[in-house]
């Protein structure tokens, strides 16, 4: 009889990925879900023996199910998939009941062992007639349609580009944590096309009081793709890390202005690198610079300070758990770096067919 696997995760270029990672001919019968209240609903029709679950999804995420599981005494091996690789979350997501840990991008070979090692899989649950794909697919086998406008993303390129960035912001949330000694909260990336005319309050849609004054760090990169990262803090940010990084009491503007560069080189370091790992890019990086102290964001980013007209929007939250702690990762990519991302997009989309 076929084995019962849910796969969990708000990509759908991910839960592919999470498919063709099991062993090939496994006898499997295969459902998704795109977050965890879909999770649970599979869970409780009877559609899920084993579970492959994504931690960072919006509505519920993975720790949430994991938790629900736990409480209504749920029966299902859990396995987590997650780009969210900091300690702490790997063992947050044990003490929840998950068996195991397995980073993205997934590799097959690591699912076959833990397979295996659980005894969960082994070679006589091989079945020549079987199709792993078999069950519900929310993916289906839809086409990368290509977008007329040379400006813009299709919905199956902009979840691509989405789980790339999940993956470079793990690596990113992983050094602040590091850095910090605290848990680092991370949000699914959200991507965009805007005009140099929308980016400010595309910007101050994404903050918790778009109306207050932020200090910002600018970071240029640039190879075959171009672009510039803005690190935006709010005035509690600013406070809270100065306290995190052992600095007691007020702090001079030169301290601050040290902290604050070289939070921002971390993070937009290892997003742009991890970035470019996956896209096969290897990126240069201008030293980080003081765009504002004390500005509020409508005129930090207006329109007429940018070099622009079209740009991808991509966007990144970090907070710390019970700090009060939060910056904004904003990268902006001009019009020919679009198209470089959507070719390498397409070509990514066709070879998954």
């Amino acid at each position: 009889m076929s084995l019962k696997v849910l796969i969990v995760d708000d990509s759908a270029m991910s839960r592919k990925i999470n498919r063709r990672a099991l062993p090939q001919e496994w006898d499997v019968s295969i459902s998704e879900a795109a977050n965890g209240r879909e999770a649970l609903e599979a869970y409780r029709a009877g559609k899920a023996e084993l579970m492959f679950l994504d931690l960072t999804m919006p509505e519920m995420d993975g720790f949430e199910v994991l938790a629900t599981l736990q409480r209504e005494g749920l029966d299902c091996f859990v396995i987590v998939i997650s780009a969210d690789v900091q300690p702490q979350a790997q063992e947050r997501a044990k003490k929840l009941g998950a068996m195991a840990f397995i980073k993205k991008p997934v590799d097959p070979r690591e699912v076959a062992r833990i397979l295996r090692e659980y005894g969960i899989f082994d070679d006589r649950d091989l079945s020549p007639s079987s199709d792993s794909t078999q069950g519900d697919s929310r993916t289906g086998n839809k086409s990368s349609k290509q977008s007329k406008d040379p400006a813009s993303f299709t919905e199956e390129q902009q979840d691509a580009l989405r789980e790339m960035t999940n993956v470079a912001m793990g690596q990113a949330g992983a050094s602040l944590a590091a850095m910090l000694d605290h848990y680092v909260n991370l949000s699914t990336p959200t991507t965009r096309v805007v005009s140099s005319q929308q980016l400010a309050d595309a910007v101050q849609a994404m903050l918790a009081e778009p109306q207050e004054p932020v200090a910002a760090v600018r970071q240029a990169f640039y190879s075959q793709v171009r672009g510039e990262a803005i690190i935006i803090y709010d005035q509690k940010g600013c406070r809270s890390l100065a306290d995190l990084l052992g600095h007691e009491g007020e702090i001079g503007r030169a301290t601050e202005r040290e902290l604050l560069l070289d939070v921002a080189n971390l993070l937009v370091g290892a997003v742009i690198n991890g970035l470019g790992e996956q896209i096969g890019e290897s990126f240069n990086l201008s030293a980080p610079a003081m765009m504002a102290r004390s500005m509020p964001v409508e005129k930090l980013l207006h329109g007429d300070r940018m070099e622009w007209h079209h740009a991808l929007l991509v966007e990144v939250h970090f907070g710390l758990e019970q700090r009060d702690f939060q910056c904004h990762m904003v990268i902006l990519m001009p019009e020919e770096s679009i198209l470089g991302i959507r070719k390498f997009l397409e070509n990514l989309l066709e070879g998954m067919a």
